[in-house]
């Protein structure tokens, strides 16, 4: 995969690195907000992201395409760090189910992911989210079609199949982290309503706060200290819009507080 050119981070950047989905993507800007809250500093953040992405192979949302984030150029552009160990979250994992992937293929692509960023600093700070099986299990056959139709209108599986699919990927979730030590929310059906898979908005920053806080840095920004300004929804660094391939350069975005790559 060809490299896109990304700076080295600052060792007075703190390095963060978040990967995700739809839920990254819709609560964009609360989770900048919630990030510059419970991380306070200068950020250097590097995210995967987009609605519907696949952890494993390209995924489309109408013209749009994203490769899997097993395969983007986030892993040949991690960024070179100080002393301070990198903050990582891992969510949104439960896409590749609708995407017709078995659980096992699915975990072991998330525990790739996991081994490159221990590869790349074992000393990171790694949280992780699972599935949002109660609201999911509360959806029901009649608005399960509904929602089906609308977000993954190529999934042919029954309800009953992505409950029993979601159920298998969260055991193999939960059972390495807790094997790992590693910090895991499990989400609330409160945090969702009519959706069964998008945290309401109204809860999304809250939401972020609370992943977050798995990191235990110890730091929350002073309430009397100004966050930096919280920038637009990053443009991925590779993609195809309507069949053609699009390359934005990387970082989207800077100012002296925040840098964001997307990958």
């Amino acid at each position: 995969m060809q490299q896109i050119q990304s700076p080295t981070a600052s060792t007075e950047k703190k390095s963060v690195i978040l990967l995700g989905a739809s839920n990254l993507t819709l609560g964009w800007k609360p989770a900048i907000r919630a990030l510059q809250h419970v991380v306070p500093g200068e950020i250097d953040l590097r995210v995967c992201l987009g609605m519907g992405r696949s952890y494993i192979d390209w995924s489309a949302l109408l013209i749009r395409r994203l490769p899997g984030i097993i395969q983007c150029g986030l892993w040949e552009n991690l960024p070179t760090t100080g002393s301070s160990a990198p903050l990582v979250l891992i969510t949104d994992v439960g896409n590749d189910i609708v995407y017709m992937r078995d659980p096992e293929e699915i975990f072991q692509t998330v525990e790739e992911c996991l081994r490159r960023i221990l590869a790349w600093r074992p000393d990171a700070r790694i949280a992780m989210t699972g599935l949002p099986l109660p609201s999911v299990e509360a959806l029901g056959k009649t608005r399960f079609l509904l929602m089906r139709t609308m977000l993954f209108p190529g999934c042919m599986m029954t309800f009953q199949q992505i409950i029993e699919r979601s159920r298998v990927l969260n055991a193999l979730l939960e059972n390495y982290v807790q094997k790992n030590q590693i910090p895991f929310i499990k989400p609330e059906g409160a945090w969702y309503h009519l959706d069964p898979i998008h945290v309401i908005p109204s809860l999304r920053e809250k939401v972020f706060r609370q992943f977050f806080s798995l990191w235990n840095t110890g730091d929350v920004r002073n309430t009397g200290v100004q966050a930096a300004a919280t920038p637009a929804l990053p443009a991925t660094a590779v993609r195809t819009v309507a069949g053609y391939a699009r390359r934005t350069a990387q970082p989207v975005y800077q100012s002296p507080q925040l840098v964001v790559s997307a990958w």
